[in-house]
């Protein structure tokens, strides 16, 4: 039984002193993470894109098209495997990120952007452009002394239109 507690003991304190221990982040973090993962989106890189992310990452994405929204809930893979659909299947694709506001407290930062994406797509012999304008929101934490996307939030308003 002693030994059991002297365990206990031994791992609650190497518990505060890792936490009391780990790295802050900082708005430099940040921006070489919002780097990478504009870089990763642009040059479509589902590889880098996923590894941006944790594992346990909590994705919410509202999408407003013609009047009608859906709401979507993602896992990591779920948002990796619907990159690569994407991707796949359209040409002339161009994403950028503006008005970037950080927010930052200890280890975890808030993101909010407005990212905007346009790709061309065809389908049954007709081509089709679609634009997609999103304000999105993103917590940002150092795990393991490393800064990943925790929780990712977007509010999407789409339009496609022939070409």
């Amino acid at each position: 039984m002693k030994k059991i507690i002297q365990l206990f003991i031994f791992l609650t304190f190497t518990s505060l002193l890792s936490n009391t221990f780990a790295s802050d982040i900082t708005k430099n973090d940040v921006m070489n993470l919002i780097d990478v993962i504009d870089k990763a989106i642009s040059s479509q890189d589902a590889k880098k894109l996923a590894n941006i992310f944790s594992d346990d990452v909590k994705m919410t994405m509202k999408v407003t098209m013609a009047g009608a929204s859906e709401t979507i809930t993602a896992s990591k893979q779920e948002y990796i495997t619907m990159a690569k659909e994407s991707w796949a299947v359209s040409d002339n694709y161009k994403y950028s990120r503006n008005n970037v506001k950080i927010d930052i407290s200890g280890n975890v930062a808030n993101v909010s952007a407005d990212v905007n994406e346009s790709m061309t797509m065809s389908a049954e012999g007709r081509s089709i452009s679609i634009k997609s304008d999103s304000f999105e929101t993103l917590t940002i934490e150092m795990i393991n002394d490393v800064p990943l996307i925790t929780k990712l939030k977007a509010d999407s308003k789409m339009s496609m239109m022939p070409l």
